[in-house]
């Protein structure tokens, strides 16, 4: 049976918060009695993420493994080949490193299935969290989406955060083209 929902989760050397969160999308998926997929392109990690990662898809059927040991490297690149793989209508994008709050995964669904294409989850709006950024970097970025919010005239709060959710028929319209980080604000631009 096709699955509805896919989360696609690029991978670099994260031999330490892929079985934690691996697990914790497991069930996830089972407490919302979703039909899903997890999707995990592992990106040329030198760790045990190609280990661990074959480890899990031997054990749960709806693990996904794309190991990815040639060519150019970029977040960009392993979200497009994970995306273009997903089977599911909605498609959430989040990051190994588990710094995407799992409560959030259910509101970003239930906002797809009242209508929306697209729906962006932000680290700067009431209870949203930076995560482990770094004060040098969470300045920039959320000024970055500050300024961006602002001269591009958009209702976005966060456009440089991956973690969002959508529709992959919105998703193949939109040609991106980005290899590395910038594919956040290159989607949200041209949504």
């Amino acid at each position: 049976m096709k699955p509805e929902i896919s989360i696609v989760i690029p991978a670099y050397n994260e031999q330490e918060n892929l079985p934690l969160l691996i697990e914790e999308l497991v069930d996830l998926i089972k407490e919302q009695n979703w039909n899903a997929e997890i999707i995990v392109v592992n990106d040329h990690s030198a760790d045990k993420t190609k280990i661990i990662l074959d480890s899990w898809v031997k054990k749960n059927k709806i693990i996904q493994a794309i190991h990815r040991n040639n060519g150019e490297k970029g977040m960009g690149i392993t979200l497009r080949e994970g995306t273009n793989k997903a089977r599911g209508e909605i498609i959430i994008w989040s990051m190994a490193d588990r710094s995407d709050n799992l409560k959030t995964y259910p509101e970003l669904v239930a906002k797809i299935k009242e209508g929306y294409d697209v729906v962006f989850a932000s680290r700067y709006m009431p209870g949203g969290s930076s995560g482990d950024l770094d004060l040098i970097k969470a300045f920039l970025s959320k000024n970055y989406a500050n300024l961006t919010k602002i001269i591009l005239n958009m209702p976005v709060d966060d456009v440089t955060n991956a973690f969002r959710a959508f529709r992959k028929n919105a998703f193949q319209k939109l040609n991106l083209e980005s290899n590395d980080f910038t594919i956040s604000p290159e989607m949200t631009i041209k949504v």
